[in-house]
């Protein structure tokens, strides 16, 4: 199943059309249990490492507590 990141970082690869929503939807569908929805696509080499890093960074610059 997955959480609440890994929709987050589906949503935002839709967004910037850096994946197809029936490969991402395929994915989605095979995820192992315990992996990431950003290590699976890096694994399948669908998402570059870097693009991962970037997607996690806004993420956490998005959720980060205010001063």
């Amino acid at each position: 199943m997955p959480t609440p990141d890994d929709v987050a970082y589906g949503r935002a690869l839709l967004e910037r059309h850096a994946i197809a929503p029936d490969v991402l939807r395929a994915v989605y569908q095979q995820l192992p249990p315990g992996r990431g929805l950003l290590e699976e696509l890096v694994a399948r080499g669908l998402v570059t490492p870097a693009q991962a890093q970037w997607l996690v960074a806004q993420r956490r610059q998005v959720h980060a507590p205010a001063p």
